[in-house]
């Protein structure tokens, strides 16, 4: 196999396995080589992990674990596996920081040895998967459990390194609604600090690791997910020239979003998206607010020819607007749906004709 290519975000889901596309080549590969992949926190902490998944963890992943990442094995839990299994919190002062405030006291299984070999942690883990009985772990051990919670849209939310991992080991198992136990561990450095992102892709170009970034995985969660339907449809006139005009639901965060686009529009390449500003948009107050520019100035650009489509965000009460993280994403979806829709279109007028 061919070393891997690093940030490249061209991905197909098949039968549950990501694949990522390579550019110049019709060729894919699974990103899971070896049941292992990099996951990079670029959202927040900007430090690596390494990532199995605990069903088919075997011991050569934790030995490769513990040697290149060198950081404290994991597993994510939901809260029921833990309640199930008698795990406490680790930290009950409240102090913990980081992954820490999410950990239970450690475990080995009840037939393991010592517990710290890669075999017998790969045991563990294993049987974490599979166990509902107390009495099959023994306290303290060498794995430590972290508790994720299974909130709806939690990861949009809180975007940080137990909700992508959980995330994305759904996603590769195709196990949707369904419990499972990815295994992290954290990246250093030969010096024993934290890998620093170069550091990171070095070590996954030589062993031919696949990464992911968060940012990424959001991005195929979207894609896994059907966030985005068009709810209704009509047309205006402004200034003598037709706009569609798209009403769309966001099952994500609750709101409803309003797509503008020419009727001579045959192709989207330029948009902008704006979020409801209630003094610029509403009342007409400007210094009011820190908005560039607003409605009224956005559909100018759309009847000049400067954008092809106005991406406008109705502002709703006691609900978020889309996160950052998520617009360039979201942008690209509203892309692809409305481009079906003036296709379809064109299809609709060629046919009377």
């Amino acid at each position: 196999m061919k070393k891997s290519k690093i940030f490249l975000n061209r991905y197909q889901i098949i039968g549950g396995v990501i694949m990522r596309l390579y550019d110049n080549e019709e060729q894919q590969c699974d990103i899971m080589n070896d049941n292992l992949v990099v996951i990079e926190d670029d959202i927040t902490t900007n430090t690596s992990y390494l990532m199995s998944i605990g069903t088919a963890v075997t011991p050569e992943n934790i030995n490769f674990m513990i040697k290149y990442g060198k950081g404290i094995v994991y597993v994510c839990i939901s809260e029921e596996t833990a309640r199930i299994l008698k795990l406490p919190y680790m930290d009950r002062s409240g102090g913990a920081k980081g992954l820490l405030k999410n950990s239970t006291i450690s475990i080995d299984y009840k037939t393991t040895t010592t517990g710290i070999s890669a075999n017998e942690r790969a045991t563990t883990i294993k049987m974490l998967s599979i166990s509902k009985n107390s009495e099959d772990f023994r306290q303290p051990g060498h794995i430590f459990p972290l508790i994720y919670k299974k909130k709806k849209n939690d990861f949009l939310k809180k975007p940080n390194i137990i909700n992508a991992a959980y995330t994305l080991s759904q996603i590769v198992t195709s196990l949707k609604n369904t419990e499972t136990t990815p295994v992290l561990c954290q990246i250093l450095n030969k010096h024993g600090n934290i890998a620093s992102p170069s550091e990171v892709r070095r070590l996954s170009f030589k062993h031919n690791l696949t990464t992911l970034t968060i940012s990424e995985i959001i991005e195929l969660h979207i894609k896994h997910l059907e966030w985005l339907k068009v709810t209704d449809y009509a047309t205006i006139q402004i200034q003598n020239e037709t706009i569609d005009v798209y009403k769309m639901d966001n099952f994500l965060y609750n709101t409803q979003i309003c797509v503008y686009v020419n009727t001579k529009t045959k192709e989207l390449k330029n948009f902008s998206f704006h979020k409801e500003c209630l003094w610029g948009d509403i009342l007409y107050i400007s210094d009011k607010c820190d908005c560039c520019h607003h409605l009224k100035e956005h559909l100018g650009y759309l009847i000049n020819g400067q954008v092809d489509c106005v991406v406008y965000q109705r502002y709703t009460a006691n609900e978020k607007f889309v996160s950052i993280n998520c617009e360039n994403i979201i942008n690209r979806q509203i892309k692809q749906l409305i481009q079906q829709k003036l296709k379809a279109n064109l299809q609709k007028s060629s046919l009377i004709v």
